[in-house]
């Protein structure tokens, strides 16, 4: 059984969930589908924080993938690279920047930073 545990960015403990995974991706090489425990899961992309939408998601994985911890999900996927280069910012210094951000307040007030100095 998989334990109840603090999301990325938060102190709220989550509980695992189930998703569903076609036997393409399994270990056991069997056909058809099936269940198994999904550690965490991103925020939801309509989440807002600094009033942008898929920045928690995406910080959410970015935070799981230096830790990790991302499992099936993938960072940067084409969204996020969609918002980072409108953000003018590369997908591995985003990933810094979560990391070392863990709030989400923290974390918009050095996007903000970093997005005013421009390109590096």
């Amino acid at each position: 059984m998989v334990a109840p545990h603090a999301a990325p960015g938060g102190d709220e403990l989550i509980k695992p969930t189930w998703r569903l995974r076609h036997a393409g991706s399994r270990r056991d090489g069997e056909k058809g589908w099936s269940f198994v425990a999904q550690e965490w899961e991103p925020r939801d992309p309509n989440f807002l924080i600094g009033d942008t939408p898929w920045l928690a998601r995406m910080s959410d994985k970015a935070r799981a993938k230096a830790a990790g911890t991302i499992g099936d999900y993938i960072y940067p996927c084409p969204i996020d690279n969609q918002l980072l280069r409108k953000l003018g910012i590369g997908a591995d210094e985003f990933m810094q920047l979560a990391v070392d951000n863990p709030t989400d307040e923290g974390l918009v007030q050095a996007l903000q930073q970093r997005v005013r100095q421009g390109p590096k």
